[in-house]
Parts: structure tokens; C-alpha cells; sequence
């Protein structure tokens, strides 16, 4: 299968800026780690969608969704850090 040079660009990126923001989110500085996740998410979800019009095979998605695995955690652990700040701030 052939897969077009944008649909590719996606799919490393989306690998790429995932798996960067959950290394930043391991040296602990949070809100720069959202900032590459959410490119990755974006990235990602436009690389499944060419996936599931036949433009991508499965052997390319595997980075894809490794790399929004990582990011949806980073934006989860966003989530708990601003919800803990929250807590901290209303004791």
C-alpha cells in the first residue's frame, strides 16, 4: 500500500510529539507537556482517520497509537495536577 507523504508527516508527528510529552511529563514540567500532546492528539486522531479510509497501513498506526496513548495520559495527568492544585487551594 502506498501512503500519501501528508499521512505519513502525521503519523510521525503524532508518535513523536506523544511519546515527548509523556518524557516531559517524567522530568516534571506539566503544562509544556500538554502543549505537545495536544498537537499529537490532533495529529493522531488524522492519521487513524486516513488508517480507517484505507490511505495507511497497520503497521504504521502502531506508532500512532503509541504516541496517543502518551499524550492522553499526559492530558490526564494535566487533569489531576490542576485538580489537586484545586483541592490544595480550597483547604
Amino acid at each position: 500500500m502506498i501512503v500519501s507523504e501528508s499521512v505519513l508527516r502525521d503519523i510521525r508527528k503524532a508518535q513523536q510529539l506523544g511519546v515527548a510529552s509523556l518524557a516531559t511529563w517524567i522530568i516534571l514540567l506539566g503544562p509544556l507537556a500538554v502543549l505537545m500532546a495536544v498537537p499529537a492528539i490532533v495529529r493522531g486522531r488524522r492519521a487513524m482517520a486516513a488508517f480507517r479510509a484505507g490511505r495507511a497501513d497497520q503497521y504504521a498506526i502502531r506508532g500512532v497509537k503509541t504516541g496517543l496513548t502518551c499524550a492522553w495520559i499526559s492530558v490526564a495527568l494535566f487533569a489531576v495536577l490542576i485538580f489537586a492544585v484545586m483541592i490544595n487551594s480550597a483547604i
